[in-house]
C-alpha cells in the first residue's frame, strides 16, 4: 500500500481533512487518523505501520502540534524512516517552530516549509502537488467517491464546530464571513483582515468601527519608563520594489547594485537591484544537495560567505557547511572552498572581518581563517550560555559581539584563543544585533531594542531603549496582544527593527501583523519611532544599505524600500 500519511493533531483536524480531499480529488490516497484508524489496534501501531507504509508525509505545524508526544514520535518516526516530509506551518512562523522544536528541526533538516496562506490549503496546494512529483510520487487511482463525500462531511463538520468555538483559523477555505455594512468601506477592510481570527462578536464589531473612526495608531511609542511619546508622521517606509524568490527567502545581503539572498533549497540567488522598483535576477548557485538549505549570505570582497543547513539524506543527517563562492563574476559564482561543521549543533549566523569568519551555534562562537578560500581552517573558539538556536554575531575593532541569553563581548585579537572580556544582562533572550561606532544595538525577543555603550567593552553599559507597543485594537476581548523583535539593521540615525504581533496563547503567537519600524537613535537615551511598514506575511531579515532598506519575507521573498514622503504602496 502506498499513500500520503498526514501528521497533525486534534486541533488542526480541520486542515488535515482540507489537504485530504483535495489530494485525494486529484488521485492521491491519503493516511490520516480521524478516518484511517480502526478501534482496538494501538493508535502507535497503526500510525507507525501507517508512516512505515507511505510514500511521504505531510506535517502540519502549529502551536498545539508543537506540543503533541504523538505528532514527535510521528515525525522521529518519518525521519528514521528515510520518508519525505513535507512541512506545513499554521499559525507559526519558521523561526518560532525552529526555537521551539529543535529536535523537529533536526530531523526535517532542511526540508522547505510553507505557510498556509488565508485562502486555505487551496493557496499552496499546487505547491504540495509539486513537491511530491519531484519526489517521483505521483497520482496512482481514481478518485473514491464515497470517500470523498465521507472526508467532506468530515470537512464540514470539523469547519462548523471551529466556528461555533470561536476559532477559525487561517488555513481554512470557509473564511466568507459577513461584513456589517455599518462598518462601511474602511470598516469592511478592518474585518477582512481580522476575520477567521476570532468569531465576530458586537464587542468586537463595536472595538474595530471605533479604532477606524479615532484613527488608533499601529504603534504608540513608549520610552523604558513607559511615557508615551508622539509618534512622527512626516515620514514613511515606502515599498518600491519586490522579487519573488523561488524558495523561502532567509536573509539578503547587499554590495553596491547587487543584492545576494540566501534562497533557502535554492541556494544563492543574485538580483541586480540598479533598478529598485524593478529587481533582477542575474545569476544563482544552486546547492549540491537539494535536501540541503540556504540560511544566511555575507560578502565581503569576491567572496560570498553562504551557511548551508544540512538536511536528512539517506536516513543520515547532513551535516551544515559553510561556502566560500567567487562572485567576481556575480551572473556566474563558482565555487572554491568548503568548510564542514564537526558537530550537529546548527549554523546560521555569521560575521567576516578581513580573513576571518566568525560563525555560531547554540553555544559557540567559531573562528575560521579564509585567506586561502579553497582550505578554510578552524582557528578557535569559544563557548557561552545559550537557549538560543542562533545566536547574532557581529565583530568590530578586535572584539566579537555574540547575543543569545546574553549579550556576550568576546576579545578575538587572538583568534586561536578567544576570551570574552564582558557580559550584559539584557532584558530578554535574542539573536538581533548590530554594532556602530561604539554603540551596540541588540534586540531582545520581548525586549525591543536595547542600546548599549560598548566603548569599554570590559563594563557595557545600556544607555537607551525603545519598546514597541503593537496595534492592540486587533485583539479581540478578554485576549493578550505580544509584540516580538526579531532583527535590526542600523545606517545613519536610524535602526530598522522587525518584528511581529499577535494574540498570546502562553505557549505560541497568532501572528496578525509581521513588519518594519524605523528608529530614531540620534539621541540614543532617547530612541522614538519614525515610522513603519505592517503589510508583511513573516519578515525573515533587514538589510540597510544608504537610502534603502532591503527585507526578506519567508513568504514574498525580498522587498525593497524607501524612508521618505508616503508614496502609494508597490
Amino acid at each position: 500500500m502506498s499513500h500520503v500519511f498526514i501528521s497533525h493533531v486534534e486541533e488542526d483536524a480541520d486542515v488535515a481533512l482540507e489537504i485530504a480531499l483535495k489530494l485525494e480529488e486529484a488521485g492521491y490516497s491519503t493516511w490520516f487518523y480521524e478516518l484511517d484508524s480502526i478501534p482496538g489496534p494501538s493508535y502507535l501501531v497503526q500510525t507507525g505501520a501507517a508512516i512505515e507504509q507511505s510514500q511521504a508525509v505531510i506535517l502540519v505545524i502549529s502551536p498545539n502540534s508543537l506540543g503533541s508526544q504523538q505528532v514527535t514520535r510521528e515525525v522521529v518516526r518519518a525521519h528514521e524512516s528515510s520518508k519525505y516530509v513535507i512541512p506545513l506551518l499554521r499559525d507559526i512562523s519558521h523561526v518560532e517552530f525552529q526555537n521551539r522544536q529543535p529536535e523537529w528541526r533536526e530531523a526535517l533538516g532542511s526540508a522547505t516549509s510553507t505557510l498556509i496562506p488565508k485562502e486555505g490549503i487551496a493557496g499552496i496546494f499546487g505547491r504540495i502537488v509539486d513537491g511530491l512529483k519531484a519526489k517521483d510520487i505521483h497520482p496512482t487511482s481514481k478518485p473514491d467517491v464515497s470517500r470523498l463525500e465521507r472526508i467532506r462531511r468530515m470537512l464540514n463538520e470539523a469547519q462548523a464546530s471551529s466556528v461555533m468555538k470561536g476559532d477559525v483559523k487561517p488555513g481554512l477555505p470557509a473564511y466568507d464571513l459577513p461584513i456589517p455594512k455599518a462598518a462601511g468601506k474602511a470598516g469592511g477592510k478592518w474585518l477582512n483582515k481580522l476575520r477567521g481570527r476570532w468569531v465576530w462578536g458586537i464587542a468586537s464589531v463595536f472595538i474595530i468601527i471605533v479604532a477606524v473612526i479615532g484613527g488608533w495608531l499601529y504603534f504608540n511609542m513608549s520610552g523604558e519608563d513607559g511615557e508615551v511619546v508622539e509618534t512622527a508622521t512626516e515620514l514613511s517606509l515606502n515599498h518600491i520594489g519586490t522579487y519573488n524568490t523561488s524558495r523561502e527567502a532567509n536573509s539578503v545581503f547587499v554590495v553596491d547594485d547587487i543584492a545576494y539572498v540566501a534562497n533557502g533549497g535554492d541556494g544563492l540567488l543574485v538580483l541586480d537591484v540598479s533598478l529598485p522598483s524593478e529587481p533582477k535576477k542575474i545569476g544563482q548557485y544552486p546547492l549540491e544537495i537539494m535536501e540541503n538549505d540556504a540560511r544566511n549570505v555575507v560578502v565581503v570582497g569576491n567572496i560570498a560567505y553562504v551557511v548551508e543547513q544540512g538536511g536528512i539524506q539517506d536516513n543520515k543527517a547532513l551535516r551544515d557547511r559553510l561556502l566560500l563562492l567567487d562572485v567576481g563574476i556575480p551572473s556566474n559564482p563558482i565555487k572554491v572552498g568548503e568548510y564542514e561543521h564537526d558537530d550537529f549543533r546548527s549554523l546560521d549566523r555569521i560575521a567576516v572581518v578581513g580573513n576571518i569568519v566568525y560563525l555560531t551555534t547554540s553555544g559557540e562562537l567559531i573562528l575560521l581563517d579564509v585567506s586561502v578560500p579553497s582550505i578554510p581552517v578552524k582557528l578557535g573558539e569559544c563557548e557561552f550560555n545559550s537557549n538560543v538556536a542562533y545566536p547574532g554575531v557581529v565583530v568590530a575593532d578586535n572584539v566579537a559581539y555574540v547575543f543569545a541569553n546574553d549579550f556576550h563581548l568576546v576579545d578575538v585579537r587572538n583568534p586561536s584563543e578567544p576570551v570574552q572580556i564582558g557580559q550584559f544582562d539584557t532584558s530578554d533572550w535574542g539573536s538581533g544585533i548590530a554594532v556602530v561606532s561604539k554603540t551596540a544595538y541588540v534586540v531582545g525577543w520581548s525586549a525591543g531594542l536595547e542600546i548599549v555603550d560598548v566603548s569599554v567593552p570590559s563594563q557595557p553599559v545600556k544607555i537607551g531603549r525603545y519598546t514597541p507597543v503593537g496595534p492592540h485594537e486587533l485583539i479581540p476581548p478578554g485576549a493578550v496582544g505580544r509584540l516580538t523583535t526579531i532583527e535590526v539593521s542600523v545606517t545613519g540615525d536610524i535602526a530598522y527593527v522587525t518584528y511581529n504581533f499577535g494574540i498570546d496563547h502562553e505557549t505560541w503567537v497568532e501572528t496578525l501583523e509581521s513588519g518594519i519600524i524605523a528608529v530614531d537613535i540620534s539621541d540614543p537615551q532617547n530612541p522614538t519611532k519614525i515610522t513603519d511598514y505592517t503589510a508583511m506575511e513573516e519578515v525573515s531579515s533587514v538589510f540597510s544599505a544608504g537610502d534603502l532598506i532591503f527585507s526578506t519575507d519567508s513568504t514574498r521573498g525580498v522587498l525593497i524600500f524607501s524612508l521618505g514622503e508616503p508614496e502609494g504602496e508597490n
